[in-house]
């Protein structure tokens, strides 16, 4: 069984990938199945892609209720740059 967890747009690249926090860290995904995506959205990521979009409050209390409930860690510390220069893959 897979749990999907809301992670939050961080940064768009041109060539279509994002970098995505969630509770367990960044990772870099695929925007190529889902249009509109905007830094600051919530999306749930199924095997390196964005799926499906979700309203902040939504993401938010899905969150708070994993976190209750011992299936997701605090949210993970933003990466200290706010901007950089790098490609991401």
């Amino acid at each position: 069984m897979c749990l999907c967890v809301p992670e939050r747009i961080e940064e768009i690249a041109p060539n279509g990938t994002a970098r995505a926090r969630g509770p367990e860290g960044e990772r870099i995904i695929s925007l190529a199945l889902l249009e509109g995506v905007s830094v600051g959205d919530y999306v749930t990521v199924q095997s390196g892609f964005a799926i499906r979009r979700h309203e902040a409050a939504e993401a938010e209390k899905v969150l708070a209720l994993l976190r209750e409930a011992g299936l997701a860690s605090q949210p993970a510390p933003k990466n200290a740059r706010e901007s950089t220069d790098e490609v991401l893959p």
